[in-house]
């Protein structure tokens, strides 16, 4: 799997929306929509192959001029699925492994717990930026997710409609930055009290 890079990533956000805090919230919602698709195809892992799917349209180079992106992501989902079927049709079943299944047990087991561990993370994450007030939103997603290309216009055009400079706005930024982490933590500690 060749994975879509972070150029590929903030292209298809902002083909998503111009406004970055809206276009967040439709690639998260996307994403969880495909995921939804591959459980109930039972595709496991799910969360992975919707990372595919996203990272697939993502290195599309005619992604601008793709006019329903979530609909070409239920078809490159679709497609997906196929693949996946093909490809359970050449495995071997487990039990006719060496060590069976006690050996894959084990490795599921784990990918199971950093796979809930990455997830609690994200949503940790992403309630953290939720709960910033918009105008702060706005601005860190605005900041974090300006194309590298063009990222010193966009930050300057930024602190210009702010009315702040560009020192100030980078470490306004960086506050900003530092409270989505306090809280992801604070949330990550009380997501691991409530498990126990």
């Amino acid at each position: 799997m060749v994975e879509a890079t972070q150029d590929d990533l903030r292209r298809l956000i902002r083909r998503l929306d111009p406004d970055p805090a809206v276009a967040w919230e439709m690639y998260l919602t996307l994403w969880q929509k495909l995921v939804m698709f591959f459980e109930r195809n039972n595709c496991p892992p799910a969360s992975d192959h919707a990372d595919e799917a996203l990272s697939r349209i993502a290195r599309r180079p005619d992604l601008d001029v793709i006019q329903n992106v979530g609909a070409f992501a239920y078809g490159v989902a679709r497609k997906m699925r196929s693949e996946i079927y093909e490809k359970l049709k050449r495995e071997v079943p487990i039990e006719d492994l060496p060590g069976g299944t006690v050996a894959i047990a084990q490795n599921v087991e784990v990918e199971l717990v950093e796979r809930i561990d990455l997830q609690t993370k994200a949503r940790c994450f992403e309630q953290c930026i939720q709960r910033l007030p918009a105008d702060e939103r706005a601005i860190f997603l605005a900041f974090e997710l300006a194309d590298p290309a063009s990222r010193a216009d966009a930050r300057s055009k930024l602190a210009a409609q702010t009315r702040i400079s560009a020192g100030a706005l980078r470490v306004r930024v960086f506050r900003i930055r530092r409270e989505i982490e306090r809280c992801a933590r604070k949330c990550l500690i009380n997501r691991g009290k409530s498990a126990v």
